[in-house]
């Protein structure tokens, strides 16, 4: 589940993000950037002190990227055409973001799966 609502994000952040180039392309390399802090934090989680040591990371970067979201639900529609060019220039950065992403996700849910539900809260904190 977790995994399809992360997707659905990134598909979201992609398709939003078009219009304006210079707001749009900033806010997917934003969002490509979070997502690659929230991987490395996630390297570091091998037990429950370092994962009480990442979850503060992590509340931090959910707080970013809601901000983000808000800012990015502001911006204007893009044009089909640029939502294209997008979708083209960062469609592979992002699958390559999101792999490493769920791999760490992976990682963690099977190795220590009880941490995994406090990094999970911690991530969507609002």
């Amino acid at each position: 589940m977790k995994k399809a609502l992360t997707l659905l994000c990134i598909g979201a952040c992609l398709f939003t993000m078009v219009g304006c180039q210079d707001e749009h392309e900033q806010a997917v390399n934003d969002q490509i950037d979070l997502m690659e802090d929230m991987t490395e934090i996630l390297k570091t989680v091998k037990d429950e002190d370092s994962a009480n040591e990442a979850i503060e990371d992590l509340e931090e970067i959910a707080k970013e990227q809601k901000e983000l979201m808000a800012e990015m639900k502001e911006m204007e529609e893009p044009s089909k055409e640029r939502a294209k060019e997008l979708k083209e220039e960062y469609e592979e950065k992002m699958k390559e973001v999101m792999g490493a992403y769920m791999k760490e996700i992976k990682r963690i849910g099977e190795d220590h799966p009880t941490l995994m539900i406090k990094i999970q809260k911690a991530m969507s904190s609002d």
